[in-house]
């Protein structure tokens, strides 16, 4: 078994390198996903496969674009696979084996986006959440965008990451990182409810911002 960690700089010693690092121009693994075989790896410059030993990328022609990847997630449902990429050109997702763009160009409220993760839907289909930089939290359900803004006047913070809860009373809860605001929660099946938010100016000590 190995941990794979995503770092600013190439990996150096105290740490044993069984198959060396992988690094392109220096630039930072920003995210890892694995399935049986495959790492896929998040960079600067788009995202990076390892399979047999191997790295290698599907850019070009017919492939994922070149752009800086932010994160990723892997979905599996019974009727797909998809690998999702969060890039600050769109959200993209390998299907079948072909990329598709999920942008402003197509409908989508940000091209920024720089988290992500899932949850079950009401009828249990899963529901995409993401965190962008100039639209807040944003859920994908069955093909439609839906904005879930902390207050008014607050569409366009920026969401620097998501992580989801479960209570031991069947409750699920949304983290949100926004940068500048705080910690905010969000009930998943009482999204009406809104944000509970934590921050320098209702928590005694609280960090003045919340990167991640």
């Amino acid at each position: 078994s190995y941990c794979w960690a995503g770092v600013q700089m190439p990996l150096r010693s105290p740490f044993k390198i069984r198959t060396g690092t992988f690094t392109r121009g220096g630039r930072a693994a920003k995210s890892i996903v694995s399935a049986i075989r495959r790492i896929a790896a998040a960079t600067s410059v788009g995202v990076h496969f390892r399979e047999k030993g191997r790295w290698k990328s599907p850019g070009g022609p017919g492939g994922l674009p070149t752009a800086a990847a932010v994160t990723l997630l892997r979905t599996q449902s019974a009727q797909s696979k998809c690998l999702w990429v969060g890039t600050e050109r769109g959200l993209m997702c390998q299907e079948n084996g072909k990329w598709r763009t999920l942008s402003l160009q197509g409908g989508a409220p940000s091209d920024w986006f720089y988290a992500l993760t899932q949850h079950p839907g009401p009828d249990g289909t899963a529901d995409l959440w993401a965190g962008t930089r100039d639209a807040g939290v944003l859920r994908f359900r069955r093909g439609q965008w839906d904005r879930f803004p902390v207050g008014p006047g607050s569409e366009n913070i920026w969401c620097n990451d998501l992580v989801i809860t479960h209570g031991k009373d069947g409750r699920h809860w949304l983290w949100a990182a926004f940068v500048g605001m705080g910690l905010g929660r969000l009930e998943l099946g009482r999204e009406e409810a809104g944000w509970r938010l934590w921050g320098p100016e209702n928590t005694p000590g609280f960090p003045t911002r919340c990167r991640r």
